[in-house]
């Protein structure tokens, strides 16, 4: 097993137009990539904003069998148009973990930390089925966050939304477990206030579930 990989953006010329270089955990080269992509194509617009996009595409009398269907098109369409060489370069030194450097400037660049790079597809199969993970990095040093310490009272949001496949009683368990985590906390002399969102939970959902407190906003995504 190597070391972990770096794929850095570079040339950074907007949301259709950069440079991939991937190097080995010594600083060696792998592989290199031009992106050049078509902006006005649907792939692009599903790429750049795949969870508005499948909300509003979706036929609604086959939403499962649709939304697959478009997830594998634009899984295909990032393999070939997005990483190129480098999907290959990263499959073949599975099982990787490969730091993914986005640069801080322009701060258009920031959108590429949230688009699905593990939807793409190398050999016909997504990254995220062949022990590739990707784990986002905004800038050579990475981001630190303010620390604000926590107040009197924690408030944790829990989001547990069932897979395909998945079985409730498992879910019901794991919330169970984090519940329980949390009151041995609270046995300790602090103040503790959990909530669970579940079965479904979407990310238009998530706003409505955080509080924010005058301590730190805290929230376990599983």
């Amino acid at each position: 097993m190597m070391g972990e990989l770096r794929l850095e953006v570079r040339d950074f010329a907007g949301l259709g137009r950069w440079r991939w270089v991937l190097t080995g955990p010594g600083g060696e080269f792998l592989a290199d990539h031009e992106v050049r992509l078509d902006t006005g194509c649907w792939q692009f617009e599903a790429f750049t904003g795949l969870a508005r996009y499948l909300r509003w595409r979706v036929s609604p009398d086959r939403r499962i069998a649709h939304e697959a269907e478009i997830v594998a098109d634009v899984g295909a369409w990032i393999g070939e148009q997005v990483l190129g060489l480098v999907g290959a370069a990263m499959v073949a030194a599975r099982p990787a973990t490969v730091r993914v450097i986005v640069p801080p400037d322009p701060p258009e660049a920031a959108h590429l930390m949230f688009v699905p790079l593990e939807l793409g597809h190398s050999g016909g199969r997504p990254l995220a089925v062949q022990n590739v993970t990707l784990v986002m990095q905004h800038g050579a040093a990475g981001w630190v966050p303010a620390v604000v310490p926590v107040g009197e009272r924690l408030r944790v949001l829990g989001l547990f939304s069932m897979p395909t496949g998945g079985k409730p009683l498992n879910l019901r368990r794991e919330r169970q477990a984090l519940v329980r985590l949390f009151a041995e906390i609270g046995g300790l002399g602090r103040a503790v206030d959990v909530r669970v969102l579940q079965y479904g939970v979407t990310r238009w959902m998530i706003p409505g579930g955080l509080v924010t407190v005058s301590g730190r906003r805290r929230s376990k995504i599983s």
